[in-house]
């Protein structure tokens, strides 16, 4: 008989098996690995799902951290995996992509059961150019682990991550990893996280030593001779949360397990505890004691968080609690497009039972969603369809095109969460289609791209026409067109896009203009008389046209392709082939002729006119400018204020926000079109910012001769 040992101090049998002495260890190889397989795919569980019993962990953190790793170990420990893959260039659960050897560019749902419990862990990128999927992460989740890399520290995507989970309230468990490197330090990693976080980072465990001797781990609370310092200072943020258990505290009288252990969870869920654990995933030290810790006292989806809800068309609150026994409501928090599945929807089951096949109520839809099996989803793996989901479960469903990231599902009415809030992308690049062939469809797959990364934008300028896709970083956006060009086949060319610099006049200006051809026949005649005025730059409106005509001069018929003359020179511009904004423009006079005049002849001469007219009227170019929030620290607060000055900026606000200060500004968008880049290069990766359109204001002289000069030379070269 072959037996396989799974969680839960339970075996499961494979039948007997008879064969020679010399065949036994292959024999029971395979079985095992059938079995690991089975589990893998998520068709293995003892005993029916309870929502108490469940728990959604999001792990968080800076690239290089050991975030993968610590998940394979989880696996591994759990009898999930055979072996436990390493993130660095090793074949993983979590990381499966072909743009993921390298580093975690998606979000990634695994499971265990541990001790009785149900696990759902989510891998997220530990970039920040791919915080997109972190973010929809934290949706799905009631608890973070921060995973730090004990050589390198806090950096920039384990504060984001933190910043992030905080604004949610998810309680948060802190894994210092790698702690055997030979340059790992458990102690100034210790006072580095309560200098930067605060002193309820406490440590649960400690570690027998830091770098290659670190082969253990010991909790605070199960050692007799752990520093009395540092385990008071454990005791107190954990008896924080309870008045009781604090009056004890300080009266030195005896506080049962029992009650110490209820009091971690609630000090864990109200924030007066987060918890610190020596780890080395790749070793498997720590790994056990942290899992469970987690299966102990990390909540479960029945516990109450703020989630505000709403039905359709109304502003009032819905009373909202994750009751497994109440009606269905999920939330789709990941889409992913796979090639032979299709559109994969990722639904956190928020309260009641979702069944398979039957329909959604989708509050951004007017019309019922159906929908077909659904599966619990180990990495790219999706299990044997499941019979039902309950309050809390992450489960998917393929090939349900019209869902989207954010919405909120429900089985009786159109409701909605709160939108999943995704930062807008800060950098972008103008595409076209190397090929021709490709023009008409890559717009579609750009689209198709986009439903997957809601920090992935594409958008058609107006002003410009060009194709323009935006996201977070120069690596995003080189990620995503690798992945265009290896799963749609489509390959583009990319440049800077152009700046919508638009033009307008700044004094009244006249013009006439006639229009005459005789080529035998009937000709062509018409002549147009206007008169244009400056606009208020701040108002709200771009354009007048006024008719000024009291005469016969031309005819009422005539009237509409004199406006439509001036709507078209405006659209392509006149001095340097921007839009013309913020011109009034009225027709006072003209002539016509009863045989040759025509529709036609008064677009060409209402063009010519305004032509004419503009030039007269002194013209500037007026381009965009923006509101600029850089986020860095205190320290390098003088470089980027000397960076901003030498970008035509204007400082309008600075305020502090811990160890790092908030510089505000507005800056012309012509300075910053790379700004994602240069504020990597500026701050090592220390800084982030965010930026939206301000306004558009005058182009300095210099300048604006420029952008013409440029604009001049292009027509020059079109026409060669």
């Amino acid at each position: 008989m072959v037996y396989l040992n799974v969680p839960g101090d339970k075996s499961l049998s494979f039948g007997t098996v008879y064969l020679p002495s010399s065949r036994c260890q292959n024999a029971s190889r395979r079985l095992r690995r059938s079995a690991y397989d089975s589990i893998n795919r998520g068709e293995i569980w003892m005993g029916q799902v309870r929502t108490e019993d469940i728990r959604n962990i999001a792990v968080c953190g800076h690239g290089t951290s050991g975030k993968t790793s610590l998940i394979e170990a989880f696996l591994f420990k759990a009898g999930v995996t055979s072996r436990a893959g390493k993130a660095a260039g090793d074949s993983t659960v979590c990381d499966y992509e072909p743009d993921e050897k390298e580093r975690t560019v998606n979000s990634a749902v695994c499971h265990l059961e541990w001790e009785g419990n149900w696990f759902n862990f989510i891998d997220t990128p530990g970039a920040p150019d791919f915080i997109g999927d972190t973010i929809g992460a934290l949706a799905a989740v009631e608890c973070v682990v921060i995973c730090i890399d004990a050589t390198a520290g806090v950096k920039v995507n384990t504060r984001r991550a933190w910043e992030l989970a905080a604004e949610r309230g998810l309680p948060l468990v802190i894994a210092i990893n790698r702690l055997d490197m030979d340059n790992a330090n458990w102690e100034e990693n210790v006072v580095t996280i309560k200098e930067l976080f605060g002193g309820k980072c406490t440590p649960f465990a400690l570690p027998d030593a830091a770098g290659p001797g670190f082969s253990k781990i010991s909790t605070l609370l199960d050692s007799a001779d752990a520093d009395e310092e540092i385990k008071s200072a454990l005791i107190e943020a954990i008896v924080e949360a309870d008045d009781d258990l604090m009056n004890k505290y300080l009266e030195s009288e005896e506080i049962s397990p029992e009650k110490m252990g209820g009091a971690i969870s609630k000090a864990l869920l109200g924030g007066s505890l987060i918890p610190m654990f020596p780890v080395c995933a790749a070793k498997d030290i720590g790994v056990k004691e942290l899992l469970d810790f987690l299966a102990s006292y990390a909540p479960s989806p029945a516990t109450e968080f703020a989630r505000v809800l709403h039905e359709h068309g109304k502003e009032e609150e819905i009373p909202f609690a994750p009751a497994a026994d109440g009606p269905f409501r999920g939330q789709v928090f990941k889409i992913k497009m796979d090639d032979f599945t299709g559109k994969i929807s990722f639904i956190r089951v928020l309260s009641g039972t979702l069944k398979p096949a039957s329909n959604f109520q989708v509050d951004r839809l007017n019309k019922p969603v159906k929908y077909g099996p659904i599966y619990n989803i180990q990495g790219k793996e999706m299990s044997k369809p499941l019979d039902e989901a309950v309050a809390g479960q992450i489960v998917v469903v393929s090939k349900v095109e019209d869902l989207d990231v954010s919405d909120t599902l429900a089985n009786d009415r159109r409701l909605s969460f709160d939108r999943i809030d995704f930062p807008q992308p800060m950098y972008s690049r103008a595409v076209r289609p190397k090929e021709r062939k490709d023009e008409a469809r890559i717009s579609e797959s750009l689209e198709k791209l986009a439903s997957e990364d809601q920090t992935f934008k594409i958008r058609r300028d107006q002003q410009t026409n060009e194709l323009v896709v935006s996201g977070n970083s120069e690596l995003h956006l080189r990620i995503m067109l690798e992945r265009l060009k290896n799963r749609y086949k489509v390959e583009v060319s990319q440049s800077a896009p152009k700046i919508p610099y638009q033009e307008t006049i700044t004094r009244k200006a006249f013009a006439k203009y006639r229009h005459k051809k005789q080529t035998g026949g009937r000709g062509q005649f018409a002549e147009v008389h206007l008169r244009l005025e400056p606009m208020p730059l701040d108002g709200e409106e771009n354009f007048q046209f006024i008719n000024e005509i009291r005469s016969a001069a031309i005819p009422t018929q005539y009237i509409p392709a004199v406006e439509k003359g001036v709507i078209n020179i405006m659209k392509e511009g006149v001095v340097a082939g921007c839009q013309v904004v913020k011109v009034a423009t009225a027709v006072y006079d003209g002539k016509h002729h009863e045989v040759d005049s025509s529709e036609a002849a008064f677009l060409v001469a209402t063009r010519n006119a305004f032509r004419i007219a503009f030039k007269e009227g002194k013209p500037v170019l007026l381009e965009p400018i923006v509101d600029i929030a850089i986020t860095v620290p205190t320290s390098m607060v003088g470089d980027i204020m000397g960076d901003l000055s030498r970008r035509r900026g204007r400082i309008t606000a600075q305020d502090s926000k811990g160890p790092f200060q908030i510089v505000q500004a507005k800056v012309p968008l012509a300075e910053v079109q790379e700004y994602a880049t240069e504020l990597t290069s500026i701050t090592g990766d220390e800084g982030s910012f965010t930026m939206e359109f301000s306004h558009y204001d005058s182009v300095p002289g210099n300048i604006q001769q420029d952008v013409i000069a440029r604009y001049e030379a292009s027509r020059s070269k079109e026409a060669e």
